[in-house]
């Protein structure tokens, strides 16, 4: 199945609000999909989706926070496109009863991780407000953290 320039491979998680979709752009490159999930979503909902794209993309240069690409019009809705690393949610691994719970040297690598990133983050003056397992990326193999969804996050000089 396609959507524009996207081949879709599989659907890595949905809920109320959003699809996300594992595809490859066009050129090659792997890409995750994040689409709304209303066919005719509000114009709230609509004016959060590209604040999330905008203040993602203004944290491009931060290392720990997902790249987004492009923001797409979709059907009557949006659509972000942004790297597809092959990270897994930390709450995905954290719910795998099969691996059991991280290893103690393992969760305060990855807690220093994350605090590294936010620190970064907060130095652009930006608070993330929704940090949880979900919103936390990690590569299986390479270990590689990022940090994802800023739908809720605010800009301090604005707030």
């Amino acid at each position: 199945m396609r959507i524009g320039s996207y081949e879709l491979r599989d659907q890595l998680y949905e809920s109320r609000q959003s699809r996300i979709l594992r595809a490859v752009h066009d050129d090659g490159r792997a890409v995750v999909l994040k689409i709304l999930s209303h066919e005719y979503p509000t114009p709230e909902r609509l004016a959060r989706f590209r604040r999330e794209f905008a203040m993602t993309h203004g944290l491009a240069e931060i290392e720990g926070v997902i790249q987004v690409y492009e923001l797409e019009k979709y059907q009557n809705s949006l659509m972000i496109a942004m790297q597809d690393y092959g990270g897994e949610s930390l709450a995905k691994r954290l719910a795998d009863p099969d691996r059991g719970p991280l290893p103690l040297r393992e969760f305060l690598e990855l807690a220093a991780t994350v605090v590294g990133i936010l620190e970064r983050v907060h130095a652009k003056s930006i608070i993330h407000k929704d940090i949880n397992p979900a919103n936390i990326l990690r590569h299986p193999a390479s270990g590689e953290v990022k940090l994802i969804d800023f739908g809720i996050s605010s800009e301090l000089s604005r707030e």
